[in-house]
């Protein structure tokens, strides 16, 4: 029963010293997605549009997205 509790309590350890980890497609997500939402406030802006596309390949590089050029297009268009 001890070990049962000791297993319990380390697991829980372990869930949430993980839990604050994100990953590097994750990350690259969030910081595409911050680049997009920068992108619909500021859509004249072309230094903010080459660091959207920039952090859009990066993203999709991750993502393994199949044609992601076309997929990066379509969410700067969109904003």
């Amino acid at each position: 029963m001890d070990m049962f509790i000791l297993m319990v309590v380390g697991f829980g350890f372990c869930a949430l010293a993980f839990a604050g980890v994100k990953s590097p497609k994750r990350k690259a997500k969030e910081s595409y997605d911050g680049a997009l939402d920068l992108m619909g406030q500021h859509p004249d802006s072309s230094a903010i549009r080459q660091a959207a596309l920039q952090r859009g390949r990066a993203y999709h590089k991750l993502a393994k997205t199949k044609n992601p050029e076309m997929a990066i297009k379509n969410d700067l268009d969109s904003c």
